[in-house]
């Protein structure tokens, strides 16, 4: 998402890194800067390649706030790629170090719908929405953003999403209630078989990695 880099720069503009900085953190911050370059482009492959080249480095010895962003857009990357699983756990590092940022909590919801931890999903929505409403200049921002995108606000955005993932936890309790009470055994199966099909869709969205 382009209005992201876009933040992630106006967030960093007065730090003055090129001129504070030895050639070691130079150099790191150029390769960012060129990951958040290929990311901004939607070219999410080859971005993550250079955010995980960072990861083995000293970036976050020399940035140690910074890694809450690298983090996020390395999360970005793998759920725009289907990684879900890998994308939460990278959304979890970027929110243990900056845990104020709402849009990491919906960004991590969504990968969460996919891994079909629905309640882990509806929490996340309702940190976002909590986080959101904080006075802060990030949220100044992200205000701004959601109006101009025809948005009330991005607190009425999460609050959306947030309606629609209670929905579907909603049905698939009764869905499972369904299951439980039925005393037709075709019936039961025929349910069964109706949720099986609707996991192996959401699950075929998913790339894992299968380790022998």
């Amino acid at each position: 998402m382009k209005w992201l880099f876009k933040l992630f720069r106006s967030r960093n503009q007065s730090y003055s890194f090129r001129e504070l900085y030895s050639d070691e953190r130079n150099s790191t911050l150029k390769e960012f800067d060129s990951g958040c370059n290929l990311y901004m482009n939607h070219n999410y492959e080859k971005a993550l390649i250079i955010f995980d080249s960072l990861l083995l480095t000293n970036f976050g010895k020399y940035f140690p706030f910074e890694m809450a962003e690298l983090y996020k857009f390395r999360g970005h990357c793998l759920q725009v790629l289907d990684f879900h699983y890998e994308a939460v756990e990278n959304f979890t590092s970027s929110l243990s170090i900056d845990p104020t940022d709402c849009n990491t909590y919906f960004y991590r919801s969504m990968s969460k719908k996919y891994t079909l931890d629905l309640e882990g999903r509806i929490n996340d929505l309702k940190m976002a929405i909590e986080h959101s409403k904080l006075e802060t200049e990030l949220n100044k921002q992200y205000r701004l953003i959601a109006k101009n995108l025809g948005n009330e606000s991005h607190t009425s955005i999460y609050s959306f999403q947030l309606f629609h993932a209670q929905l579907d936890l909603k049905e698939r309790k009764e869905l499972i209630e369904k299951i439980n009470n039925a005393t037709d055994h075709n019936l039961k199966d025929n349910i069964k078989e109706c949720w099986i099909r609707e996991i192996l869709a959401r699950l075929v969205k998913l790339k894992v990695d299968i380790k022998d």
